[in-house]
């Protein structure tokens, strides 16, 4: 979680600077979330598909659930936040937008990831765990005061399982000056597993991992790190 918010920190205080006029930048440390704040969040996420059929995905209650509850967090810290719906296979999808009141809205920095699961499961690693982080982000922005000079966007993205629609939407809603405005965006997806195991590029032809997905490679350690429980 270090790295990330390190990550944050330095995009939002060096991207978008001509090196023309560049000067020394001295970067603030960047605040270290407790794991156990982003377990927490897992085990409401979890909490949120076990009260709702076991899984969290797009057209079923419990991403709705979900969404209603990431929304209640960032409006208590302060964010603007907006519910983006969309169509897809019959069903309403939401995004989650939300942005940190400060900053040039002329250079936005953006972090998103898909907060939706599959059907067969409750979408904890993937991806409770990128939505969960960058949820304490967000808040961690709030909770330090860090007034950065770029302007702050989240969003939690719907049915990406189906083929990135959500965010396809979004950025599809946008006006060409709107989407010039966002000059940087960073996609975290399984950011945690409890399973150990070697990351790796799938293969034209591989056969699908565990969780049935075709994405994954074929070697068992792969297969691990994708496993969709």
């Amino acid at each position: 979680m270090k790295a990330l918010l390190t990550a944050l920190v330095t995009a939002g205080a060096l991207v978008g600077s001509g090196l023309a006029d560049a000067q020394p930048v001295r970067l603030a440390a960047a605040p270290d979330i407790p794991v156990s704040a982003v377990q927490a969040d897992l085990n409401q996420l979890q909490s949120i598909a076990s009260a709702n059929g076991g899984n969290r995905a797009h057209g079923r209650p419990g991403y709705l659930a979900s969404v209603n509850w990431v929304k209640s967090k960032l409006d208590a810290a302060g964010f603007t936040t907006r519910v983006q719906s969309f169509s897809r296979n019959g069903a309403t999808g939401y995004n989650l937008i939300a942005d940190w009141p400060g900053g040039d809205t002329n250079d936005v920095l953006m972090l998103g990831g898909h907060l939706d699961s599959v059907s067969a499961g409750p979408g904890i690693n993937d991806n409770g765990t990128g939505s969960a982080s960058i949820l304490e982000v967000a808040l961690a922005v709030k909770n330090s005061g860090f007034q950065p000079r770029r302007h702050l966007r989240f969003a939690w993205w719907g049915a990406e399982e189906l083929g990135l629609v959500g965010s396809t939407h979004y950025v599809n809603s946008l006006s060409t000056t709107d989407r010039s405005r966002i000059k940087t965006y960073l996609n975290f997806d399984m950011t945690g597993s409890p399973n150990r195991g070697t990351s790796s590029t799938a293969r034209p032809g591989s056969r699908p991992g565990r969780c049935g997905c075709s994405r994954c490679c074929s070697s068992t350690s792969a297969r691990s790190a994708c496993s969709r429980s």
